[in-house]
């Protein structure tokens, strides 16, 4: 993995640490694709992200995320990592990876997220669908 794609990395992680919805979304593409397992087809759309990140770190307001194992090549980054959060007072702990593939100006052109969902309902105390 080269060094630009590895200072993207440093920089999404520091927002999702920072709970800065703008700053996340300033690393993606303007038509990033967007999915993770909440949602029937990806979400494509800059904004939709923004808006998505907001109520998620507010819903979460001390989450933070720790990279376990990240691997690239070429235009293709794989992130493995885990998170943890209190919600409603419940400690919340998963852990989660995402396939991304990056434009030709090193942003973020689609993101795919995968994560346990039975297990994420579990611990926010949520009937499991």
């Amino acid at each position: 993995m080269n060094k630009d794609t590895t200072e993207l990395l440093q920089r999404l992680l520091d927002a999702m640490n920072a709970h800065d919805p703008d700053a996340v979304v300033s690393l993606m593409a303007d038509e990033v694709s967007f999915w993770e397992p909440t949602y029937p087809e990806p979400r494509i759309v800059r904004d939709f992200v923004r808006q998505e990140m907001a109520g998620f770190f507010a819903m979460l307001p001390d989450i933070q995320f720790q990279f376990e194992t990240v691997a690239g090549e070429a235009d293709a980054v794989m992130c493995e990592f885990s998170n943890a959060a209190t919600y409603e007072g419940r400690a919340v702990r998963l852990r989660e990876c995402s396939v991304s593939r990056l434009d030709g100006e090193g942003r973020f052109a689609e993101v795919r997220v995968y994560f346990d969902r039975l297990t994420l309902l579990r611990q926010l105390g949520m009937p499991a669908e």
